[in-house]
């Protein structure tokens, strides 16, 4: 998805005591003269000097403050999973609308349960608000009793032929439920180049328990180590400090990325999955971010230039 950005430029305009030089490329001034005639010149010629580098710098000032990318087309997939067990079988759908304002393209499903994947013939093209559903059925022969997450990855490209990535989950029950006595939190995060995601659990009770966790990530976005084990104390909390980089993401770009938290207790499993959302930034936001403060520090520095500039060429001699 091509992001633009519009840059414009403002330049003073002229005074009859202060020419432009219009032959020369982008209406340079005459550097040469311009001092002199700026020394040599009336008073009323100097203030009307500085009142147009004024009016250039106040013409400049609206576009470095509105200055930004020009909207750009975008995809939204919402994804809707239904699971359930039944003779042995996990039966699941999933069901994707796409809900932004450009097309998606070459869409594929993929289902994937104890790190084994199922997925779909690719979709060749998902229209704005139209959906897209495949079913898929695995056998789960031999899974604990408990509840189990199932991890849903949406790969997909935009109109210009990016590679993209959407991610989302569902939880079945095998036999009774066992309900997880844990809690987690993932506190959203922008991502530039590098940063680490924050992962807190909390034991809701007296029992202490062995945690298993795996990190699932986009194709977009890397990490050094996806998995992690630790061991939570009753009625504890404990955080996790998770690296992650930027490998393709591009600027502007939303992530739900999910951590899979599971342990096995008295012969029955439980899991919980825990989203976060990963925003993708660069230079341009934290521009656009203080663009307000770099303004007026650049207005001030201009006039203090031409006021210091003025104040020791015209500053009367002291007396001996």
């Amino acid at each position: 998805m091509a992001k633009m950005f519009i840059i414009a430029t403002a330049i003073a305009p002229a005074t009859d005591d202060f020419p432009f030089d219009h032959h020369r490329a982008g209406f340079v001034v005459e550097a040469s003269t311009l001092k002199s005639r700026l020394f040599s010149a009336s008073r009323s010629a100097r203030q009307r000097f500085l009142r147009a580098c004024l009016r250039g710098f106040c013409a400049v000032l609206p576009a470095l403050l509105m200055v930004g990318p020009a909207s750009a087309g975008h995809i939204t997939l919402q994804i809707d999973t239904t699971s359930t067990v039944r003779d042995d079988q996990l039966q699941s759908r999933v069901t994707l609308t796409n809900q932004g304002d450009e097309s998606a393209a070459n869409i594929q499903v993929h289902v994937e349960l104890q790190g084994k994947r199922d997925s779909s013939p690719i979709q060749a093209s998902l229209g704005v608000q139209r959906s897209y559903a495949r079913a898929f059925s695995r056998p789960i022969a031999g899974l604990s009793e408990g509840r189990h997450p199932l991890v849903v990855i949406i790969d997909y490209t935009d109109t210009n032929g990016y590679p993209l990535t959407a991610l989302s989950f569902a939880e079945f029950i095998v036999g009774a439920d066992n309900p997880p006595r844990i809690h987690g939190v993932i506190k959203g995060i922008e991502l530039g180049r590098e940063a680490e995601l924050e992962l807190r659990v909390k034991n809701l009770d007296s029992t202490p328990r062995a945690l298993k966790l795996r990190l699932i990530l986009p194709k977009e976005i890397s990490s050094s180590q996806a998995e992690y084990q630790i061991a939570l104390g009753a009625s504890s909390e404990h955080t996790v400090s998770l690296p992650v980089r930027n490998f393709s993401a591009l600027e502007g770009s939303r992530y739900q990325i999910l951590v899979l938290v599971e342990y096995d207790e008295q012969s029955k499993h439980s899991s919980l999955v825990v989203p976060g959302i990963v925003k993708i930034v660069g230079a341009t936001d934290l521009f656009r971010t203080y663009r307000v403060p770099l303004a007026i520090g650049v207005g001030i520095l201009i006039l203090l230039f031409v006021g210091l500039q003025f104040h020791f060429r015209f500053r009367k001699p002291s007396g001996h």
